[in-house]
């Protein structure tokens, strides 16, 4: 409400608090309370009530003896907790974008009746077991992960993070249709999840359904999933569509609200240069490489879009992003070749003899001759 955090408040002044991450990513009961005159109040179906003179740690739950607790309930309510009377600001597609980007969820919280048992308290288990999941996928348990998570759901099939990070377990593992059909499956008794729905677009889209990711991703953000990531796929599905002008204007809608994203030009660079539009290209990959000098992908593009129309500013691209890609050898081969045809081709040397020594021989198997062949012919050229 406007007032400085720095002093402590005066002791009537109600501070009323809220959590409610775990309502919206998880299903549970959404956590909230107040703090007035020494006393805290927390509104959950096993409310909690605390004397913090007396008990600053918060170990005795005062609420089923303390008839205080019923007049700290209902001045929750007065001051907007629950369902009481001041409304919620809603948040335009901007504003939750920017949220979502910072770690908060956005979407919203069960409407089913809450009971005792989405209480967080009796949930901490599960929780636990949902990151130890997390951390066996990160260190490569992939399986192990997966039986965890599914665990985790058949128990609290509203789990929406372990569900989603379900689906990405089996998209990791290659099985994209398994990932549709899971997250189908927690979509069935609602589909404003946002979270959900921009997921399911992203594996249909990896199942090759394009047509059903394209309508997940557009009822993501329908739900209010405003963050940069959904705009990205609905703009790479729609390209992969043939509707350049719909995926276009999506990368425009985004670079209005973030012209410094360097990660924005260069993915509207891939679809000019996928649209046969060079300099259309280039002059996103420029944009690009201005706002991030270290961007090593979109030097690599820009070389790209270069190569048929300006090879000096080509090779210049490219040398810069060898510096920053250096066990790219797609880059290797193709600076180094570029080279070869220049008009200083011994300067292809250094890039060819690394190309030769250091290309994975089952991946390069038929262009490692070709540029032994060059190498003989630039060898010969300056003795």
């Amino acid at each position: 409400d406007g007032q400085s955090l720095a002093r402590a408040p005066a002791a009537d002044r109600v501070v009323q608090f809220e959590a409610l991450d775990a309502s919206i990513t998880r299903g549970w009961a959404p956590l909230g309370g107040i703090v007035q005159r020494g006393l805290k109040y927390i509104d959950l179906p096993e409310p909690e009530l605390y004397d913090l003179a007396s008990d600053p740690r918060e170990q005795r739950n005062l609420a089923d003896r303390d008839p205080r607790a019923g007049v700290m309930r209902r001045l929750f309510q007065t001051t907007g907790g629950a369902d009481g009377a001041a409304p919620r600001v809603a948040l335009d597609a901007e504003a939750a974008g920017r949220l979502r980007s910072l770690g908060y969820a956005t979407g919203t919280a069960p409407k089913r009746p809450i009971t005792a048992a989405d209480d967080p308290k009796r949930l901490v288990a599960l929780n636990e077991q949902f990151n130890t999941a997390l951390t066996a996928f990160d260190q490569g348990r992939s399986r192990e992960a997966l039986s965890a998570l599914l665990a985790v759901l058949r128990e609290r099939p509203d789990f929406v993070a372990a569900r989603t990070s379900a689906a990405t377990v089996l998209m990791a593992e290659g099985d994209p249709r398994a990932a549709v059909r899971l997250l189908e499956d927690g979509l069935a008794g609602s589909d404003s999840s946002p979270d959900l729905l921009a997921r399911l677009g992203r594996a249909r889209q990896a199942a090759g359904d394009l047509r059903g990711a394209a309508a997940a991703l557009e009822r993501a953000r329908s739900a209010g999933d405003a963050s940069p990531d959904v705009v990205v796929d609905l703009a790479i599905v729609d390209a992969a569509r043939g509707r350049a002008d719909a995926a276009r204007a999506l990368f425009e809608e985004l670079l209005a609200r973030a012209p410094s994203s360097a990660t924005t030009w260069y993915n509207l660079g891939l679809l000019e240069l996928q649209q046969k539009r060079p300099a259309e290209a280039a002059t996103a990959f420029r944009r690009a490489t201005a706002i991030e000098p270290e961007y090593g992908d979109a030097w690599q593009a820009l070389g790209a879009s270069l190569a048929t129309t300006d090879r000096h500013g080509a090779i210049d691209a490219w040398r810069k992003a060898e510096r920053l890609l250096p066990r790219d050898y797609d880059l290797l081969f193709n600076l180094g070749m570029l080279l070869a045809d220049s008009d200083a081709p011994a300067a292809a040397i250094p890039y060819l003899e690394r190309f030769a020594s250091e290309a994975p021989r089952d991946r390069y198997a038929r262009d490692i001759p070709q540029v032994q062949a060059v190498l003989a012919r630039l060898r010969a050229g300056r003795s």
